[in-house]
């Protein structure tokens, strides 16, 4: 079992989320025989909302939204789309190498797609769920300012809601089933006896539960390693306040929870500030200083609030302090004035301790999130099969 999580307080990487009749359906699909793209069929969605860039299946063709090709210009189209969910179906390797290093996934025959690129090129405000089905791709790599970077950062960075990433080598049966099911439960959440709210983490746990009772269907061997990033906001079980495509795009929070949560940011953030000083220094060269006075503070998380909302994202976008911490990392955003003076703020993954100290844990319960990446292995000896690896 592994677990992946990080916290902002938004819409992004939230764990329920409300469903629409109209949410879109994008596919990148860079697919062959061994990386079918399937999970996208008998999803349950309506043709008129799905968009596909790449080889889209027997089942689909001629009947969809859009169909691009699997190359850097129908990537630019499914962006476009902006997209409530976004599936990527293909290959990923791992490259450490002198010149590169880190994840990559296939675009089409002869380009690759790096997590710099999935950064820069992808712009996700209305997402709900991302899923990355290559090898692979929720590995991360470390860097010299001690951040730990790959797909994972890239798609918070690009406003994912929920990310799905496996941690290692995957089968195609195993992912077309698991995505599949989710993309299924999104769908069935907008039923007669349902809610609306859609819970990515549980319908993951019950899509597990299920496989294991039906062995006939892994019979040939499949292994499943999806980690969920996911936040949850609401541990009351009251309904999310998402903003969708209808919604205003204001902040709805009022100034007392604002400041609160603010507060309680801040507080971890000195405390690991007090505890591992080495994280806060400022080299000479930086491309930009922490800010460590509690007023430049204040104007550099103003600034970037300001800037979030006016590119349609949480006001809480902003805010600076230790966002989120479990027992294996921090999630720390950094007020910062870079080198042409303006403030901001910039994200950093660290590691929950230094070397030889004990981790640290979520400070509140009511703040800790709710994720779960779950593993799944059946393999039946003697099949004489070599399943399909992505």
């Amino acid at each position: 079992m592994s677990v992946a999580a990080f916290v902002t307080r938004g819409r992004h990487l939230l764990k329920k989320q409300l469903m629409e009749d109209d949410d879109d359906l994008a596919a990148l699909l860079s697919t062959d025989r061994r990386a079918t793209g399937r999970e996208i069929v008998k999803a349950g969605w309506r043709a008129a909302h799905v968009h596909v860039a790449g080889r889209v299946p027997a089942a689909l063709a001629g009947r969809i939204a859009g169909e691009f090709g699997a190359d850097w210009e129908g990537l630019e189209q499914l962006v476009s789309v902006k997209p409530e969910f976004f599936v990527y179906a293909g290959h990923g390797v791992y490259v450490d190498e002198p010149e590169a290093s880190g994840p990559l996934i296939h675009l089409g025959k002869t380009d690759m797609l790096s997590q710099f690129d999935l950064a820069l090129r992808v712009s996700l405000p209305r997402n709900k769920l991302t899923v990355l089905g290559a090898c692979l791709a929720g590995q991360g790599m470390g860097s010299e300012g001690g951040d730990v970077l790959g797909f994972m950062r890239s798609l918070i960075i690009s406003g994912a809601g929920a990310i799905g990433v496996p941690l290692w080598s995957v089968q195609d049966s195993a992912m077309v089933s698991t995505v599949g099911a989710l993309l299924r439960g999104s769908r069935e959440a907008l039923g007669p006896s349902s809610t609306g709210v859609f819970d990515v983490v549980q319908a993951l746990h019950d899509h597990y539960r299920r496989a294991w009772r039906r062995p006939c269907r892994w019979r040939h061997g499949s292994t499943v390693f999806l980690s969920l990033c996911t936040y949850d906001r609401f541990a009351s079980g009251a309904a999310p306040a998402v903003r969708t495509r209808r919604a205003e795009t204001g902040e709805t929070m009022g100034a007392h929870e604002r400041t609160v949560r603010r507060r309680t940011a801040l507080a971890d953030y000195e405390a690991l500030r007090e505890r591992r000083p080495e994280l806060f220094l400022n080299p000479p060269g930086a491309a930009f200083t922490i800010l460590l006075d509690p007023a430049e503070q204040e104007r550099a998380s103003d600034e970037a609030s300001r800037a979030a909302v006016a590119a349609g994202l949480p006001e809480s976008a902003g805010d600076i302090g230790v966002v989120y911490r479990d027992a294996y990392f921090c999630l720390v955003r950094d007020a910062v004035r870079f080198v042409d003076d303006r403030l901001g703020t910039y994200i950093r993954i660290v590691p929950a301790a230094a070397s030889g100290e004990p981790r640290c844990s979520p400070s509140s319960p009511t703040d800790a999130s709710s994720c779960c990446a779950t593993s799944a292995t059946r393999t039946a000896p003697g099949t004489g099969r070599s399943p399909r690896i992505r």
